[in-house]
């Protein structure tokens, strides 16, 4: 008899948490459980652990769906419209850092003349934030701090939630009406943040106007950083840097270096050029022990490129901010700089083509590139969009490989030249 799909998530879930629970157990780790951790205590999982959560992830999640059934899934997306008003209020009156010092729980009246909340108000967003196991109450009259509620005492994290309740979330709910009222357009300035912040602005600049919001978001960034998928390392292992020989890299849009560090520091081979706004650059100076293999300059990538000749020209997580026609642009600005057998190295993500990974993570990238949209006006490409923007953009390019590194949130869209002669030796914008 064919199992029914129910009972082959259940097989799944149970086989996978054994799996996990088994690794916990001969390293002598502390099972899994929502109570605070000291950050000693966080331990780094091996990948075959991390595939085993992800599928229990997986499996947990379509078995949730076939339970609600199909009313029951309509129903928990409109509920889910107020979810975070909870953790916005957590946010908003800095709640879990009025927790007395060393302690994980306090009563209510205490949270209260803290925060200037009245108790019952201060109930009802605990008891929301509690069914997400944020926060959880030990007694009728106190209130205490599991794993992710004591999270929120993190100053990256904190920035992380005041950018997504302070700014994604109100910017999310004028991206339909902005879709409305510049049908197809590409501009960064036709989003739902501009029609929240009422500006004619793009985000970047608008943001710089408020030192609190920018400082906020760049918080969040950092916050992002740190991730696993988001590692620098999977850049670092992910593509052959070492079989390259003596080779100059460009990072275009680098920031401060943080990138082009990791990557001098590890391969010798490697000369990088960092290159941004000159604001950002300004003052930057490569560590001692990089001098002669690293350098700043300040340069728009909008503009035509000045290193002529260079291995590679890099872009970590810069396409995912422009749309097609600005990131066109881009790649066109570099046209003139390229020489045979130059590459152009992209790290972003590559959304997989549906059905080729599961719903729930499905669900990560499209909420992603959403979020884009809604900001920026930009978006996430899957890899036949990547093809078709690099086609779009000069026919003397071509998209040579795309490399997805495990457990990666980006993958490595790596361009070549298609026929040097058909190029002109200009930018062409």
């Amino acid at each position: 008899m064919v199992s029914s799909r129910i009972v082959e998530l259940a097989s799944i879930i149970t086989t996978k948490t054994k799996q996990i629970d088994d690794y916990l157990t001969s390293h002598d780790l502390p099972p899994l459980s929502f109570e605070p951790k000291e950050e000693s205590q966080q331990h780094a999982i091996p990948h075959s652990i991390q595939v085993a959560q992800n599928a229990v992830l997986e499996a947990t999640d379509e078995l949730n769906a076939l339970m609600l059934g199909p009313m029951g899934i309509l129903t928990q997306q409109l509920l889910s419209s107020n979810q975070l008003i909870g953790l916005h209020a957590i946010h908003r009156f800095n709640i879990a850092e009025k927790f007395p010092k060393d302690k994980n729980e306090v009563s209510y009246s205490e949270l209260s003349h803290e925060t200037g909340l009245q108790e019952s108000q201060l109930r009802r967003v605990f008891r929301q934030a509690m069914t997400q196991r944020i926060f959880t109450q030990p007694t009728k009259d106190t209130v205490a701090h599991t794993a992710a509620s004591k999270m929120l005492t993190k100053p990256h994290v904190r920035e992380r939630v005041g950018w997504t309740c302070d700014e994604k979330w109100p910017a999310s709910a004028k991206a339909v009406p902005a879709l409305a009222k510049w049908p197809g357009s590409q501009e960064p300035t036709h989003t739902g943040f501009n029609l929240e912040n009422r500006t004619e602005d793009p985000m970047f600049e608008e943001l710089a106007k408020f030192p609190p919001r920018a400082e906020q978001f760049a918080g969040s960034m950092s916050f992002r950083a740190t991730s696993k998928g988001d590692h620098v390392s999977h850049l670092l292992e992910g593509y052959p840097w070492a079989e390259l020989g003596a080779c100059t890299v460009v990072d275009m849009g680098g920031s401060r270096g943080p990138t082009s560090i990791a990557l001098a520091t590890k391969f010798p081979n490697l000369k990088c050029i960092v290159q941004d706004l000159p604001g950002t650059v300004a003052g930057c100076s490569p560590p001692i022990e990089l001098e002669g293999r690293l350098q700043y300059m300040a340069h728009n990538f909008f503009t035509e490129q000045p290193v002529k000749g260079a291995d590679i020209y890099f872009f970590r997580r810069i396409f995912h901010d422009w749309s097609d026609e600005y990131a066109a642009r881009i790649l066109r600005c570099l046209i003139g700089a390229l020489k045979p057998g130059a590459k152009v190295l992209i790290q972003d993500l590559v959304v997989p083509a549906y059905g080729d990974v599961s719903l729930y993570e499905q669900k990560k990238h499209c909420h992603t590139d959403l979020n884009m949209l809604t900001m920026l006006n930009a978006r996430e490409r899957s890899a036949e969009e990547w093809d078709s923007l690099i086609q779009g953009a000069d026919p003397g390019l071509k998209l040579s490989r795309i490399i997805q590194p495990p457990l990666a949130s980006q993958g490595i869209i790596e361009i070549v030249l298609r026929d040097v002669t058909s190029l002109d030796q200009g930018p062409r914008l």
